[in-house]
């Protein structure tokens, strides 16, 4: 018998794994199991003297009748799509659940019977979106972990908790931010998605993007930017670019970013993320001069940084330079010492953000 620990371990190792149900109490030994053996054919004898008769050709099969056509371009959207569905029925289902979805409300309600997709099958429930939906920027991620599977809303984890101080520096926080993920359900061990998993949730997400419509979008991570903006270039490349996004209605800046996932795996790349903040921050600063309505008791945007990548905060005014006099009488006291001048140490540069908290030489310092 397991401790309780141990069993606790395992079935939370299953969970992550997919396994979902048991097949019988006992465990089977498939290593012992012994073919049943073959029933022996049975053989005609002729009596002596006669020949077997020779053997006939089989007849042909009749015709069979032409099929009707699928009902496409209306598949059921909520039909029972399981493993063995062929793939383009299961994406044009999708693609038809979400042309069909008139509010953002009834695009999750979509969501959470949708079943053409097998992560729904594995998944603890549906991630569909956290923030506020009115907001002029948008964060969407690549798949939920396990933290959010278990919250049921994306960047739950670590990862959210990195993120949360990330907007911070730049004026934001989750009221006044929207964040989604491509992929609403967790995959079994948090593995990559499949391209066919990746094209049936393709139109959820897009969909989801029109409803929200926000000002910018910050796509996060390679999976979120080779998927909403149709590229093969991995994040190290297109990071800090804005790019079109093109909606049924208009374009949006799209600007590619690092996942908080690849900033705690790889700390070195925290000082290229500050310099995409300082993009976003910038972009926000202005729509600052064309506001869109917020909830009440929302503060308003704010950009602490407008200039350049490593621009130093306002400081105190310079002290005057010391005049030739006084300049010839430091030359004269150090040199009859023999020691030469030394330099006055750089102090790094720092940025103060709100909270208290600084982000020293462009890497975050969380």
């Amino acid at each position: 018998m397991l401790a309780p620990q141990t069993l606790r371990h395992l079935l939370g190792f299953y969970i992550d794994a997919g396994v979902d149900c048991a097949l019988s109490d006992e465990p089977t030994d498939r290593l012992n199991e012994r073919e049943p053996a073959a029933a022996p054919v049975p053989t005609l004898r002729h009596p002596p003297g006669s020949l077997p008769a020779p053997p006939q050709a089989p007849l042909p099969a009749p015709p069979r009748p032409p099929s009707a056509p699928l009902p496409f371009p209306h598949p059921p959207a909520t039909a029972a799509l399981r493993h063995s569905a062929a793939p383009d029925i299961a994406i044009a289902a999708a693609q038809h659940a979400a042309r069909e979805a008139a509010t953002c409300a009834a695009l999750r309600e979509a969501m959470a019977h949708f079943d053409g997709c097998t992560l729904a099958h594995t998944a603890a429930g549906l991630v569909f979106a956290d923030g506020n939906p009115r907001a002029r920027i948008m964060f969407v991620g690549g798949i939920p972990e396990r933290e959010d599977d278990l919250a049921a809303r994306p960047f739950a984890g670590r990862d959210g908790a990195l993120l949360d101080r990330m907007i911070a520096a730049i004026g934001l926080d989750r009221s006044r931010a929207y964040f989604a993920t491509v992929i609403p359900w967790k995959p079994p061990g948090s593995r990559p998605p499949t391209l066919q998993e990746t094209e049936i949730c393709l139109p959820f997400i897009r969909r989801h993007v029109d409803f929200i419509d926000p000002d910018l979008l910050i796509v996060l991570g390679d999976l979120a930017a080779q998927t909403l903006l149709s590229t093969r270039d991995p994040i190290t490349r297109i990071h800090g670019r804005w790019i079109d996004y093109a909606t049924g209605q208009r374009q949006i800046r799209a600007l590619p970013s690092f996942h908080p996932a690849q900033l705690l795996k790889s700390p070195a790349l925290k000082r290229l993320a500050w310099a995409d903040l300082q993009i976003v921050a910038g972009a926000l600063a202005g729509l600052a001069d064309n506001p869109r309505p917020w909830p009440p008791g929302a503060p308003a945007i704010r950009a602490p940084w407008k200039t350049a990548r490593y621009s130093r905060p306002p400081s105190a005014p310079a002290e005057p330079r010391s005049s030739s006099v006084q300049h010839r009488l430091r030359q004269a006291s150090t040199s009859s010492l023999n020691v030469k001048p030394q330099r006055q140490a750089s102090t790094p540069l720092r940025k103060q953000i709100p909270g208290g908290r600084h982000w020293s030489e462009g890497v975050a310092v969380v």
